[in-house]
């Protein structure tokens, strides 16, 4: 069989709930390419949302480009069906291929590209939400692993048709949170955590969760399973598995450094963590918004045959004690002037300022939303010390962005270095 006369479908390689994907040959170029198709089930809605979810997928690695992340190749329909076109990974599951608990040397060389493929992920505003070692592949021939099935992957307001869900998976490599339909960056961290601790141990998490899903009261302990597990990879899981979102790593990358013993980056103010990047925030007040895109504006860059794309998500200004974070938005759903956090005598504040599409401030796994209507600014809101914010929310589709806002400068603490030779 041939799909769009250029792939040629050589055998089914895997069946699963929402897909079906097959070995290929892309004819045009010689490369051996994986098919993935929806799975159609005769359930009209089951089949409308499988569908959707493939039309998400392909938006999703479309944006992506890392080397632990398959590459996206094409998209196409045929008689009204979907096919996405992506590298194929010839390889094994994770656990199949290396059997935990491994060394310190093995768990950093497997954990390395995944971390800094996640962060790749959010810097995008892409969340995988289903991380864990079942979806993570180790090439039969080469290296680095990749990471797999972003089906139920959240970019921005995608997955319509599944408002709210729960993406859960067994073992406790879900984020407490996601039991409750809230995503956010962090909850992939504590999927990360989640496979460290696997990969320290050879067990699930969830063997150490007591209360899991709804009242986690703490972190798990690997060393109650191998006792000499290195002290940097118990930090690292004890922080990426806080119960509390706001209390674990900001970015993929600050947890990834954190293992290898690096320094992590530390500011002398107060940071917000957006798109996977940290902006020190020296002024009293940071308004937040959409950035113009008037024909002319610098921060926008042109390619043959493309559409105009910003060279990065925002673009900060300062004026004085003033501070404007623009984020580019082509959707529009940001609205010019969203919110504000200003630093009054007695802490940080947070208010919408009258934003279309409303503000949110995720406290103990539940989004409370500060909105007051649309062009009437709410009251001021009250901020602790870390804090997820939703720039933009809706109440089945959740966030639209999230941003991390710590109002004190985080301590440095001392703890041993990893070794990873």
């Amino acid at each position: 069989m041939k799909i769009a006369n250029r792939y040629r479908l050589l055998k089914l390689v895997g069946v699963g709930g929402m897909g079906i994907v097959w070995l290929a040959l892309d004819e045009q170029t010689g490369e051996r390419v994986a098919v993935k198709a929806p799975r159609i089930t005769g359930d009209p809605v089951r089949d409308r949302i499988n569908v959707s979810k493939l039309y998400v997928e392909a938006e999703v690695l479309r944006v992506l480009n890392h080397e632990a992340i398959p590459r996206f190749v094409d998209f196409l329909v045929v008689h009204g069906t979907p096919y996405l076109v992506m590298e194929f990974v010839d390889g094994e599951e994770l656990g199949k291929i290396f059997t935990p608990p491994l060394d310190t040397k093995t768990i950093v060389r497997i954990f390395e590209p995944i971390a800094r493929a996640v962060h790749h992920m959010h810097t995008k505003n892409v969340i995988h939400r289903d991380l864990r070692p079942k979806n993570v592949l180790v090439p039969r021939d080469g290296w680095p692993p990749k990471i797999v099935d972003f089906g139920t992957a959240k970019f921005f307001h995608t997955q319509l048709q599944e408002a709210g869900e729960a993406i859960v998976a067994p073992g406790g490599y879900t984020a407490p949170e996601q039991f409750r339909g809230v995503s956010v960056p962090q909850s992939d961290i504590w999927s990360l955590g989640a496979m460290l601790f696997y990969l320290a141990t050879g067990k699930p998490p969830q063997v150490d969760l007591p209360g899991y899903p709804y009242n986690v009261a703490r972190p798990p302990n690997p060393r109650k399973f191998v006792p000499d597990v290195d002290p940097r990879i118990v930090k690292v899981v004890s922080r990426a598995m806080d119960p509390d979102p706001a209390k674990r790593y900001p970015t993929a990358l600050d947890m990834l450094r954190d293992l290898l013993g690096e320094a992590i980056t530390r500011f002398r103010n107060p940071t917000i963590t957006i798109f996977g990047e940290d902006i020190e925030v020296p002024v009293d007040r940071v308004i937040i918004g959409r950035a113009p895109t008037a024909p002319g504006d610098t921060t926008m860059v042109t390619t043959p045959g493309a559409p105009r794309q910003p060279e990065k998500p925002f673009t900060v200004v300062v004026d004085g004690r003033q501070m404007m974070i623009l984020i580019h938005d082509p959707k529009r759903y940001v609205s010019r002037y969203h919110l504000e956090l200003v630093r009054k005598e007695d802490g940080w504040y947070l208010r919408d300022l009258g934003s279309l599409n409303r503000t949110a401030l995720l406290v103990e796994g539940r989004w409370i939303v500060v909105h007051a209507g649309h062009r009437r600014p709410s009251n001021p809101v009250k901020l602790g010390k870390d804090n997820i914010i939703a720039l933009g929310y809706d109440d089945k589709l959740g966030p639209y962005i999230t941003l991390r806002f710590r109002t004190e400068v985080e301590e440095e603490s001392e703890s041993e270095e990893v070794s990873a030779s």
